[in-house]
């Protein structure tokens, strides 16, 4: 696949991080020790992983 397939708009990368950041809150026992600012920060440098 292309490299330039795999990129989402800001629209779709804002609206999977909403989801991401649900989801993370409503399983905090699975995260102990993980704050969501900083997972955010990490994939918002990397959003190419949010594709995968």
């Amino acid at each position: 696949m292309e490299n330039e397939t795999m990129n989402l708009s800001s629209e779709q990368c804002e609206e999977l991080l909403k989801t991401l950041k649900s989801r993370f809150e409503k399983n905090m026992n699975c995260h102990q020790g993980l704050e969501w600012d900083s997972v955010q920060a990490k994939l918002k440098a990397n959003t190419e992983k949010l594709y995968i």
